[in-house]
């Protein structure tokens, strides 16, 4: 499976950082988001404009590197990993560079394309997958629409070395961790009747989901009674 041929085309990398330059826009964020559907990855920056005179040369091509180096040392080869839809926000500093520590990334998991058996059957082969990255998990979210568990979204926070080296040398995974993963996806799975449209967003500590400490949201649709 090919990323993106576009974006790892520094001939594409090169057009967005221009854009950005004709625009006079000095970039502090940029949200890289790829699209399993379009098998696309869309870059979306936003910072301050500036008058023309205040347009550094070396700002632009720190920040075409900059660019070039996330695809190729940890969000490609995240996308590569989980093939799902997959959100990175990242920092610009004032000189192009990115910030390598504090990285969001959002990984969203769409089950409500596929049939029972399939669903389960993806499921199960993604979170092996992702618990092998769980020391950089900060929590995972449920999404229940229709009584249906429709969207699973791993919610990450990296340093960009670590995680980058932790990529390169994927093992096997913890069985201990993803049993206990599968007992809670079970249980969410065996409570949807309870509410139509439901969100659980459940803490990762060392590796566990902890399901005690769940934040919940439910959300109902109500007739007014005169309009």
């Amino acid at each position: 499976m090919h990323l993106d041929t576009e974006l790892l085309s520094s001939s594409k990398v090169l057009k967005f950082v221009e854009s950005t330059k004709n625009s006079k826009l000095l970039v502090d964020e940029v949200e890289m988001v790829y699209s399993l559907q379009k098998k696309k990855v869309m870059l979306k920056g936003g910072g301050i404009m500036v008058f023309e005179h205040y347009l550094d040369e070396g700002y632009f091509e720190n920040f075409e590197m900059s660019l070039e180096h996330v695809v190729l040392s940890w969000y490609g080869p995240l996308v590569l990993l989980l093939n799902c839809d997959t959100t990175a926000t990242i920092k610009i500093n004032p000189d192009g560079s990115y910030k390598e520590d504090n990285i969001s990334i959002s990984c969203n998991l769409v089950l409500s394309n596929k049939g029972v058996r399939e669903k389960w059957s993806y499921l199960f082969n993604q979170l092996k997958k992702v618990v092998q990255l769980h020391k950089y998990i900060k929590n995972v979210t449920f999404r229940i629409h229709n009584h249906q568990l429709t969207n699973i979204t791993i919610n990450f926070n990296i340093d960009r070395k670590e995680f980058s080296a932790t990529l390169r040398k994927l093992e096997s995974p913890n069985m201990g961790l993803y049993n206990q993963w599968l007992t809670i996806v079970k249980h969410v799975r065996e409570n949807t009747f309870k509410q139509y449209n439901q969100t659980y967003e459940v803490p990762i500590h060392n590796g566990k989901m902890m399901f005690n400490l769940t934040r919940e949201t439910i959300q109902e649709h109500l007739e007014c009674d005169h309009v």
